[in-house]
């Protein structure tokens, strides 16, 4: 079946480019010639799929992969002319690469260097001058974009191998490089997804199996969808952003004050993870982070109170009688200083209300 495909795209070819020579003979205008080279070309795309259907391809690997590459070849030297040639072209390449592989490179090279290779020869494709040398951009682009993410499913989907860490981090750095400089910015979205795999890898080899670590990546990870969707940054959205925010930091905070908030050494260090993230937000005008850190810190406070009574009830009577002059001292100064401290209190909650 592969020689008859072969035959196909030499006749097609003969037509193509060499048909002019005998257009006095035919009687053929070029139109015709064109018209012809395509149907044969139409002809051998037939038999490349009925061999498939025949399953005829693994028993002719060689003849096969080279007819479909044959195939591709002749359909991307047409999308000079027309840009759907192009795609046309790039597919019967990428069947044809993808055969190849499948049939000549061991699993093991191809889990690898597969996807390495795949971001090195994505750049070559995708910031060529491709309209110099007569074809349009735009499909040599979208394969370069996709070809990296492809070899990866290709490893996982059709091998049955998981790709190292390592090969997932060099696939997200070149799709965080194309969102950089195409400007492009849900590109980064796959660069996201590939680290996120490649640290659920780290922890599952690691044997790190508390859901804490895991809720922290995906919160980060929605911190930055957050940030970064462009849907989400017009001044009408400026509300939805800070929900989203108190949600996903709120089901960090959640999560660790369940863990650890129960004893009084780790309940310290979540009311400190509570005054960080005030800090933070105090730092980076962010509302969300302001309002959840100190909401954490000061419920941690409280359970460790609780905690400290339970321990050591006489050093909490003493403790008690401290914080409770203090609010009598607050309490006795509160009606002289009463209308600095309410300005002063507007101006901060109008201040908090232009905070991202």
């Amino acid at each position: 079946m592969a020689i008859y495909v072969m035959l196909a795209v030499v006749l097609a070819a003969g037509y193509r480019w060499l048909g002019r020579y005998a257009m006095p003979v035919l009687r053929l205008g070029q139109a015709e010639l064109t018209a012809i080279a395509r149907l044969h070309w139409l002809a051998g795309m037939g038999f490349m799929f009925f061999a498939f259907w025949l399953e005829s391809f693994g028993q002719l690997s060689g003849l096969g992969i080279g007819a479909m590459a044959l195939l591709g070849i002749y359909a991307t030297l047409e999308g000079r002319s027309r840009e759907e040639w192009t795609y046309a072209g790039i597919t019967g390449l990428t069947v044809a690469i993808a055969q190849a592989l499948n049939a000549f490179v061991p699993t093991s090279v191809l889990v690898w260097w597969g996807a390495p290779a795949a971001c090195g020869i994505g750049s070559l494709l995708y910031f060529r001058d491709w309209e110099r040398w007569g074809w349009s951009s735009r499909p040599w682009r979208g394969y370069a974009t996709v070809l990296p993410i492809g070899i990866l499913l290709f490893i996982t989907l059709w091998r049955f191998a998981s790709p190292p860490v390592v090969s997932l981090l060099i696939v997200a750095g070149f799709y965080a490089g194309l969102a950089l400089s195409s400007r492009r910015i849900r590109l980064s979205y796959l660069s996201l997804f590939l680290a996120n795999w490649a640290i659920a890898k780290i922890f599952n080899d690691s044997g790190i199996q508390e859901p804490l670590w895991q809720l922290a990546v995906l919160c980060l990870s929605g911190l930055y969808l957050i940030q970064v969707e462009p849907s989400l940054r017009s001044p009408d959205s400026r509300d939805t952003r800070h929900w989203l925010r108190c949600l996903a930091v709120g089901l960090f905070c959640f999560r660790i004050s369940w863990s650890f908030g129960g004893e009084f050494v780790p309940g310290l260090l979540v009311a400190g993870v509570g005054i960080g993230l005030a800090i933070a937000g105090l730092g980076l005008r962010v509302r969300s982070l302001l309002y959840v850190g100190t909401l954490t810190f000061a419920i941690q406070i409280a359970r460790q109170l609780i905690v400290f009574a339970s321990q050591y009830s006489l050093a909490l009577w003493g403790l008690l009688t401290v914080v409770g002059a203090f609010f009598i001292w607050v309490a006795a100064t509160f009606e002289a200083r009463r209308s600095q401290m309410t300005r002063s209190l507007g101006e901060r909650l109008a201040e908090l209300q232009e905070w991202e």
